[in-house]
């Protein structure tokens, strides 16, 4: 059984966006993974279960598949999965197509949100696991 942890994975495949959102992490002292693959990021999955996963990128960089995956492995009901996306470049697909995510951002973040975010990850976790 994988272990429920309080840590945000994030997926970016081209790795040069998440650092912002990666620097904004560690400012409010959560522990954060990179993951350069939906592969990756599976396996990081596998071993400790986040409370959060940021898709960051395109829609072709996490699939349906992904998120699903992402779901079965992490824990379908505790984990809240949501997309990134660039303001100036907005690239998703409609929340019907992707029914396992729990929602969607726009960049850049702000530590506010970011913050709030976490925090309702942690809260939707703990509630899950509470006896």
């Amino acid at each position: 059984m994988t272990q429920h942890q309080d840590y945000v994975l994030v997926l970016d495949s081209s790795r040069n966006k998440s650092q912002g959102v990666h620097s904004l992490i560690r400012r409010l002292r959560y522990p954060a993974v990179i993951a350069d693959s939906a592969e990756q990021a599976v396996a990081h999955a596998q071993q400790l279960s986040p409370c959060l996963v940021i898709l960051m990128g395109g829609h072709e960089s996490w699939s349906g598949g992904v998120i699903k995956q992402l779901r079965q492995t992490a824990g379908a009901a505790s984990v809240t999965i949501v997309a990134l996306t660039d303001a100036a470049h907005p690239r998703w697909a409609h929340q019907e197509d992707n029914p396992g995510l729990d929602g969607f951002l726009v960049a850049p973040l702000s530590r506010d949100v970011l913050k709030l975010l976490i925090e309702s990850a942690l809260a939707k976790q703990t509630r899950q696991f509470a006896p």
